[in-house]
């Protein structure tokens, strides 16, 4: 088998906050790489936070159908439906992953093809389209690995604040878990949609200095086992100090460049860990 060139078409941030179309790149395809041909890409808050940069590719969440092969590639085959998933959200941000967000242009899905090595595909079954199956190799992984860190025994309660991309799966995967799923949300409007997906409890944090859970000051019930932010602010840990159980962990999942403040009554009365 001859080596495959292919020619891709990727977007781009800029400085204005545009995106813009780069001028094509040539690119072989590699002995284990496959070339997927872009049916739909989700959006990941990343790539807001890269759209001005203007220095990588934009679009990691794509899905599509193998084009071409590597000469030894094993597991992917020519019309099989796969999607990519972020090697940063799979292997916790190790320093040899690969960033589609800085530099590598051939790695964008906002284009109309895309060239990975096929350990970082994964097939699609038929009964999950497309539209469907983006967001599960971004998001999911992302609070997937963070209810795996919090290592919760089964009858735990997990405490999941926002439902937007991140918190709508994370509220999803806990449930199935079997864990006792308390969402915190600031729109009103997203509590019918939190107890459709799966939350056992709701609380509006919009105006509310802390989410009073009944039953927890009279010793009634324990609080949150494990606190997982997954919106895209900062948050106020102090909010959420009464609803706390002992030994109760925080995972952050936000990006932002602002600094986290720790009250230190978590640290000396709930005991809480940070990871």
């Amino acid at each position: 088998m001859s080596q495959i060139s292919l020619l891709l078409s990727i977007y781009h941030g800029s400085e204005s906050g545009n995106i813009t179309l780069h001028e094509p790149i040539n690119r072989e395809l590699g002995p284990t790489e496959v070339a997927m041909k872009i049916s739909h890409s989700c959006i990941c808050f990343t790539n807001i936070h890269n759209c001005c940069r203007g220095e990588g590719g934009l679009g990691h969440e794509g899905v599509g159908i193998v084009t071409d092969v590597g000469i030894t590639t094993k597991n992917l085959k020519v019309g099989d439906r796969t999607c990519g998933y972020c090697h940063q959200c799979m292997h916790q941000y190790r320093d040899k992953a690969r960033n589609f967000a800085f530099s590598e242009l051939d790695r964008g899905t906002f284009g109309h093809l895309t060239i990975r090595d096929e350990a970082e595909e994964y097939k699609i079954t038929d009964s999950i389209e497309f539209k469907y199956a983006g967001p599960l190799m971004c998001a999911g992984p992302a609070v997937y690995q963070a209810l795996l860190n919090a290592n919760l025994e089964p009858d735990a309660t997990a405490g999941i604040v926002g439902i937007g991309g991140l918190g709508h799966l994370a509220v999803q995967l806990a449930k199935a878990m079997g864990y006792t799923v308390v969402v915190y949300s600031q729109i009103e409007s997203k509590r019918k949609d939190a107890f459709k997906i799966g939350a056992d409890e709701v609380y509006i944090t919009k105006g509310v200095e802390k989410p009073v859970m009944p039953g927890l000051a009279e010793g009634k019930r324990e609080g949150v086992n494990a606190l997982i932010f997954t919106t895209n602010e900062v948050p106020d840990l102090n909010q959420y100090l009464t609803a706390l159980a002992k030994q109760a962990r925080i995972i952050t999942l936000t990006v932002q460049l602002k600094d986290i403040v720790v009250p230190r009554v978590v640290l000396l009365f709930h005991l809480s860990e940070l990871p």
